[in-house]
């Protein structure tokens, strides 16, 4: 959600069209710019499941 100066409140809801097969998570990585693929690259390395 983002507060504008007038303190509007805006928020974007993204759903899934689906089609596609996946969870949420797999639909949001479709969605990644393609400046930040280095930084998803690295978070994909550094997460450990608990």
């Amino acid at each position: 959600m983002h507060r504008t100066h007038s303190d509007i409140k805006f928020g974007v809801w993204v759903m899934p069209e689906n089609k596609m097969s996946g969870m949420l998570e797999t639909f949001l990585t479709y969605i990644i710019p393609d400046e930040k693929e280095l930084l998803w690259n690295y978070a994909q390395t550094a997460f450990i499941p608990i």
